[in-house]
């Protein structure tokens, strides 16, 4: 038997926007990032012929739970059909986190 997987990245965070390294840091969706949601969760809708046979698990982390909850919605699938599963949240970035990617690269020119 095939199985089909569809993996979606959160949409476009404020973080994203700034050039920051996220990590496990929270930052949410921009409008863009809630348009890109809706627009991965439009797409989908036209590809499963039957949303309600899929399972949908995501990151715990605000971003991903904002991307995920659009997906639904365009889905036609209740919220509470997503499995939030810490295995998929992001590497932790330690001090780097928040840090803007160009300040970063200035420091550190080896990179």
């Amino acid at each position: 038997m095939s199985r089909t997987l569809y993996l979606l990245r959160h949409g476009q965070t404020r973080y994203n926007a700034e050039l920051r390294l996220q990590g496990r840091c929270n930052s949410e969706l921009t409008h863009r990032g809630e348009a890109q949601a809706l627009a991965m969760g439009a797409r989908l809708a036209d590809l499963l012929t039957e949303p309600t046979d899929w399972t949908i698990y995501a990151s715990p982390l605000g971003r991903a739970r904002q991307t995920a909850e659009r997906v639904c919605q365009q889905l036609g699938l209740d919220q509470e059909r997503i499995i939030w599963d810490e295995r998929l949240v992001e590497l932790g970035m330690g001090e780097w986190e928040g840090r803007r990617v160009p300040e970063l690269l200035a420091a550190h020119p080896e990179l």
